[in-house]
């Protein structure tokens, strides 16, 4: 026999609806608020940021600067919010063509320092193509029978190699030269000798028609 109690809770349990559990659509921003809350409150001696401040809004980014510098710990950060930089860092690291510059002061100081430093830089590199090119006229000035050039293209940039190679193109006297500049070779070589593994190559003609014969040759070997 079912007791009244049976009974009665039963009847209350069909007269339940059916419950599902309950989902909360959280936006990214909360997401990213909540690994932030997570990071900084697990108080780390080293702390790296990858762009912390993306899908924060100005209030949220605001307590964050406030927090960061509120650390004594070491933080790393990327970011490309400017704002942000200036109101955090101390230092600027600087990675450019594989080589790294560490700049004191915020981003607006890095801005100053490095574009200084790009400026030294360039007329540093003016100043030794001068040199170079007031050695090479200075040469062909004095009109030598024989003049030997090692890598001379070297630390040149375009504006100096064409008044060099221009240069070299109306001396009349023997040129002996070493170059892996394949447009500066091309243009004044009219003999061409090649030496590796032991062997010496002197081939009479110029980088070009070498090349043709270089590879009629390596076919040759090859059947």
């Amino acid at each position: 026999m079912e007791s009244p109690a049976a009974r009665r809770s039963r009847r209350i349990s069909r007269s339940l609806p059916t419950l599902c559990p309950l989902r909360v659509a959280v936006s990214q921003s909360w997401k990213l608020r909540v690994l932030l809350a997570q990071a900084l409150f697990a108080d780390p001696d080293i702390l790296l940021l990858d762009e912390p401040t993306n899908n924060l809004d100005i209030h949220t980014i605001r307590w964050l600067e406030t927090v960061l510098n509120n650390r004594n710990s070491t933080m790393i950060i990327i970011s490309h919010d400017r704002h942000f930089l200036n109101a955090v860092c101390t230092h600027m690291a600087d990675i450019d063509y594989g080589e790294l510059r560490i700049y004191p002061g915020n981003y607006d100081d890095f801005m100053i320092a490095s574009t200084a430093a790009r400026e030294r830089m360039q007329s540093q590199n003016e100043k030794k193509q001068a040199q170079i090119l007031e050695l090479f006229g200075k040469l062909i000035m004095s009109e030598p029978n024989v003049l030997i050039l090692d890598e001379p293209t070297n630390h040149l940039g375009m504006e100096a190699i064409e008044p060099l190679n221009l240069a070299l193109e109306h001396y009349e006297g023997t040129l002996i030269f070493v170059s892996h500049d394949r447009e500066f070779v091309s243009s004044l070589a009219t003999r061409v000798i090649e030496i590796s593994d032991k062997h010496l190559i002197d081939y009479p003609g110029t980088y070009d028609e070498y090349l043709a014969y270089s590879d009629v040759e390596s076919k040759a070997v090859g059947t």
